[in-house]
């Protein structure tokens, strides 16, 4: 079972990234937005999209709770914050590309995002 929702959390978590990535490259490199600004709208971007899939597909969720709610975005707050502190790091300090530091970040918060919806949100 695990590795089944391991499974489906990736191919979740691939296309809600793509999306993620698009919009953050969108902003940036388009509308010239703040490059942390840019980062946090394509995560709540695809953090929408995660909580649509996940909870129905990924952990079998047969009825979503506002609790459950509240938990998810819970867990996406966290990570926002330390996906947005990291990229800045990694931009600042260790002077990494933007975008190579970018997907840097999008790994880190898959993996904390998994641990936070398995064994907090979607517990059963």
């Amino acid at each position: 079972m695990v590795k089944q929702q391991i499974i489906r959390y990736a191919a979740v978590g691939l296309g809600s990234n793509l999306i993620n990535f698009s919009v953050f490259a969108l902003l940036y490199a388009f509308f010239q937005l703040n490059y942390l600004l840019a980062a946090g709208t394509g995560y709540i971007t695809g953090m929408y999209l995660g909580f649509l899939f996940n909870g129905k597909w990924t952990f079998k969720v047969v009825k979503p709770s506002f609790h459950m709610l509240v938990k998810y975005f819970a867990v996406y707050v966290f990570t926002l914050g330390l996906a947005i502190s990291i990229l800045y790091l990694l931009v600042n300090f260790a002077s990494f590309n933007v975008y190579f530091a970018y997907i840097i970040v999008i790994g880190v918060a898959v993996g904390s995002n998994f641990l936070g919806l398995k064994c907090w949100v979607f517990l059963k």
